[in-house]
């Protein structure tokens, strides 16, 4: 499977810029022939807790852009966008396929409370298992990956786990040490795809989106045009791991 990821350099709050170099990023990637690429947490605004530009109205014009840029590319595409139910909020990740239908969503399930999220955003329960191209996606927001019994619940049936961040630079080494560990104890490949720049806050971020292999191995791209890196990756791997290392036959929970 060819996998694009995006280290989008985050327009704060600027949805005409962000949706500009998402078509931008999609162009590309169509011409590399990608089965999917990746873009970060809430990817048309930055990690903004402004609520006012988490409306429904906005929501639904940022899905409605997804859906044209996938089947207009021919791209399946994850992506970061609220989502809203009722009067809550919620920080989701979204799986879109290139006819332009949703083929899973996955939602943060721990606020950031430390940066105030909590206050805007709903945490919800995220257990879903998504079958893509052969194998299951488990998907999840930022957050989420210092938090190992979310992925352990999913652990034996997903192959690849997904998670968009906007995570900054001053604890970098957490995030990738985090996602190696995930990959690792978890026997699949974790990806992780991390936004670039400054955002509105001040928080400075860099190059840092990543795929691990079901062993911890740091994958190297195959190619990389400008801040979208390219990999090709073995969907029976994490099968074979486990068959050749049953150490998830072991887990008492």
């Amino acid at each position: 499977m060819k996998i694009g990821l995006c280290s989008l350099n985050q327009a704060w709050e600027d949805y005409r810029k962000n949706t500009y170099n998402v078509l931008e990023a999609c162009k590309i990637s169509k011409n590399e022939g990608v089965d999917l690429i990746i873009f970060p947490e809430l990817t048309l605004t930055g990690f903004s807790l402004n609520r006012e530009i988490h409306t429904p109205k906005e929501i639904h014009r940022g899905d409605e852009f997804f859906l044209s840029a996938a089947k207009f590319n021919d791209l399946n595409l994850i992506y970061g966008i609220a989502s809203n139910f009722e009067k809550n909020i919620y920080n989701s990740v979204k799986l879109l396929s290139k006819t332009g239908s949703i083929e899973g969503v996955g939602y943060k399930s721990h606020m950031f409370s430390f940066a105030g999220e909590n206050k805007i955003f709903t945490s919800a329960k995220n257990e879903s298992c998504i079958e893509f191209n052969n194998s299951v996606l488990s998907l999840s927001v930022c957050y989420d990956l210092r938090f190992p019994e979310l992925y352990r619940k999913t652990a034996g049936r997903t192959d690849i786990y997904i998670n968009i961040a906007n995570w900054p630079k001053v604890r970098i080494d957490h995030w990738r040490s985090l996602l190696k560990a995930r990959a690792i104890e978890n026997q699949a490949y974790f990806i992780g795809v991390n936004r670039t720049g400054t955002d509105g806050a001040g928080l400075e971020y860099v190059e840092s989106s990543l795929i691990y292999d079901p062993l911890g191995r740091k994958l190297e791209p195959c190619e990389s045009i400008g801040y979208i890196h390219f990999y090709e990756i073995d969907n029976s791997m994490p099968k074979f791991i486990r068959a050749q290392y049953p150490f998830l036959e072991d887990i008492k929970l």
